[in-house]
């Protein structure tokens, strides 16, 4: 797609290709932390083991005013739906919120592109609505988050 842009050094274009190579893709959920949803108990291990351990490594990463700040204390509140997302730090595969959100993101410090299980449910997406649909309505969203990865912001 790049190779006909005239107005990319070649040493841009080859940088461009590597980047969206090499860029991180998680659809659906974390499959470590919520496997196959038969049983609560190993996330619920998962998050009272990271709670403690990380918690305080993680807000010093973030300015006061960061609304990262703010979400990730809610997780020292002992309720489990504040705690249901991985904050594993520095993961590549981190989908960060929880995969009930109907979104998509990308993110720049991991090149990551994002897209939760609830994107894949209707209205947005069903095997029974025409595969046109589905592939013009998740394509159309994959190529805006795609399209972060290079622009002013995305680095």
């Amino acid at each position: 797609m790049t190779s006909g842009l005239k107005w990319m050094s070649s040493d841009s274009k080859e940088k461009a290709r590597q980047k969206a190579k090499g860029m991180v893709r998680n659809y659906g959920w974390p499959q470590k932390l919520f496997g196959d949803f038969k049983s609560s108990e190993e996330i619920d291990e998962y998050h009272k083991a990271r709670r403690q351990q990380e918690m305080p490594l993680i807000l010093k990463c973030f300015p006061p005013e960061h609304y990262r700040r703010i979400m990730l204390k809610s997780l020292s509140l002992p309720r489990r739906r504040g705690a249901a997302f991985d904050i594993t730090v520095c993961a590549g595969s981190n989908f960060l919120l929880s995969p009930a959100l109907v979104s998509a993101w990308y993110q720049p410090e991991r090149n990551s592109i994002t897209f939760p299980y609830a994107s894949f449910n209707p209205p947005y997406y069903s095997y029974e609505y025409p595969q046109a649909y589905n592939y013009g309505g998740q394509g159309g969203t994959a190529g805006h988050e795609l399209v972060h990865g290079f622009d002013d912001q995305g680095k």
